[in-house]
């Protein structure tokens, strides 16, 4: 999670400063590791960048706003796939790399639609004087906006007073400033959307749920089936990228620690297929000194566990006082907790060389 905060304004516009340093203040606490600010005037505009970093992969703490060939880029995000980034390479950098190399809008464009990961970023593209923003598809980084007295400024967090909004995650927005400045006082903020087909794409046709009289008469024998080629490498096939996908997300998470006892990776767990199985799976990537923090959260209602346990209830005899309720002590063996030290035990079967924290 970092910070991103920038500010557009024109010589006959006001910025204010109250409102500025404030949120500075805010996206330093979401990037406590670097700080940085950038300024540049593009006709009779004043553009700053602003951006925190909170270090979680890489061996190195990479300053934001990064800088290459007048390019500036403000990034907050992940990148699993799509583009490629090498072990060990921080992914702000990678990115900047293909940036530069493009020199067209369908270039820029292709490139962050093909990103797989959560993001928000703001870019300025130096070549064509053009500033680029947005989040992904999915909207899972924070990016707000702001329009006021001929200004404009976007920022990972916003500020209570009126006029900050949700930037829409609905395609990639697009300023240039080779364009006439508009009577409002600021230039025309261009979107492209993003496409998407909406064909279903499905492995398989359309169900049929009616069983054909031909097959009603068949006896089927109760044997148990077996798994065909087919099926042995689609779920071959599944491990492999979901493998990928965990290894992209723990084997470059930086070490913030000396102490070998402090874990760098917790999963919540409940004990189910899914998180047991990611468990297991990110035990291949982790030095096996390294320990792993299962969280299990747990919730117990005692009025519930009252409830469940009262007797049946039977008519009170005549001046006989009802026993006063008492609250049974919560014991949280709820079916997330019971589930969760049996997967803990089984984890500890297969990987009896990790030190696995339930927590």
């Amino acid at each position: 999670m970092c910070g991103i905060l920038f500010s557009l304004s024109n010589n006959g516009s006001i910025l204010n400063l109250n409102d500025w340093n404030h949120l500075k203040d805010l996206n330093t606490k979401r990037g406590p590791d670097s700080q940085l600010l950038k300024q540049l005037n593009v006709k009779d505009s004043t553009l700053q960048f602003f951006s925190t970093v909170l270090h979680l992969r890489g061996p190195d703490v990479v300053p934001q706003p990064i800088e290459d060939s007048e390019n500036i880029l403000c990034w907050n995000g992940e990148i699993f796939g799509g583009l490629q980034v090498e072990h060990g390479q921080n992914d702000t950098q990678a990115l900047m790399s293909y940036l530069r190399e493009s020199s067209s809008q369908d270039e820029i464009l292709s490139i962050f639609s093909r990103i797989e990961g959560p993001y928000a970023f703001v870019f300025w593209q130096a070549s064509t004087k053009k500033l680029w923003f947005g989040r992904d598809c999915l909207g899972r980084r924070s990016l707000l906006t702001c329009h006021k007295q001929g200004s404009l400024m976007l920022s990972s967090v916003g500020l209570k007073s009126e006029g900050w909004k949700e930037l829409e995650a609905n395609g990639i927005y697009c300023i240039d400033f080779s364009e006439e400045v508009l009577q409002e006082g600021l230039y025309k903020i261009h979107l492209f959307p993003w496409s998407y087909s909406e064909e279903p794409l499905l492995p398989f046709p359309r169900l049929n749920t009616t069983i054909p009289d031909h097959l009603k008469a068949i006896e089927t024998p109760q044997v148990e089936p077996l798994i065909d080629e087919d099926s042995e490498q689609t779920v071959n096939d599944f491990i492999s990228v979901l493998s990928q996908s965990v290894k992209s997300r723990v084997a470059d998470i930086p070490h913030l620690s000396q102490k070998n006892d402090d874990a760098r990776v917790a999963i919540l767990f409940s004990g189910g297929i899914d998180c047991t199985f990611l468990a297991a799976l990110a035990d291949h990537y982790l030095p096996k000194s390294e320990p792993i923090d299962l969280l299990n959260v747990a919730f117990e209602n005692p009025r519930s566990e009252m409830a469940k346990n009262r007797p049946n209830k039977k008519k009170n005899k005549q001046n006989e006082k009802p026993e006063p309720s008492v609250l049974p002590q919560a014991t949280y063996n709820t079916p997330d907790r019971v589930t969760g030290r049996a997967s803990l035990e089984e984890l500890r079967r297969i990987a009896p060389d990790r030190s696995w924290n339930f927590i």
